[in-house]
């Protein structure tokens, strides 16, 4: 057979024959066990490669958003003003001589009312009537007056803008306790007449 020939060998030391018998022998059975063990290792890393793949962890949540920083706490606005505007001394003159005559027409406006409610007592009607007109008129006469201070210094404004500033701002500026005076001794018995049905 062929393996027997190959076993005598053809060389003349026996030493040299027997030496390579015996290690090509122990080769030709320790290689596949050699390569059947690399195979085996190669496998069990794939698959722990495999299995590891598939039990890997999930991946981590992206950092959360910071939160918006909170909004600083102010307070109101305050309205952005340029200078006072320098109303004329002769509108804040007239404005003031204005007053003894406003307060004389208020308190013959009052005593009127007066009458014209003692008319109303009395069931005169005529005469209730034309009292409360009477008082009316003077009331309104002088109030017609202290508009036409109003409209001049709107008028002036007008002509001499400054930011934020209004006519009523203006007045408070320079002629406020006058103004207050008239409210209470024109406007608010003007007001009481036109609830009556005989105001303005």
């Amino acid at each position: 057979m062929a393996y027997s020939s190959r076993g005598t060998g053809g060389r003349s030391s026996s030493r040299g024959s027997g030496a390579r018998s015996g290690g090509g022998g122990g080769g030709n059975n320790a290689m596949p066990a050699v390569i059947a063990g690399v195979v085996i290792v190669g496998l069990i890393g794939l698959f722990a490669v495999m299995g590891g793949g598939s039990k890997a962890p999930p991946p981590a949540p992206p950092p959360a958003a910071a939160p918006p920083p909170a909004p600083v706490a102010s307070g109101p606005k305050v309205p952005v003003l340029g200078p006072k505007p320098n109303l004329p001394s002769t509108i804040v003159s007239r404005a003031k001589a204005l007053m003894p005559k406003i307060k004389a027409e208020a308190e013959k406006g009052s005593k009127l009312r007066e009458q014209a409610m003692a008319a109303k007592k009395a069931n005169d009607t005529q005469q209730w009537q034309a009292l409360m007109e009477e008082a009316r008129e003077v009331y309104k006469t002088v109030r017609d007056e202290w508009i036409a201070i109003e409209d001049e210094v709107s008028e002036f404004l007008t002509r001499n803008p400054s930011t934020g500033w209004d006519e009523n701002m203006l007045m408070d500026a320079y002629l406020k306790v006058e103004s207050r005076e008239v409210q209470r001794l024109i406007d608010e018995p003007l007001s009481g007449m036109a609830k009556t049905g005989r105001g303005h």
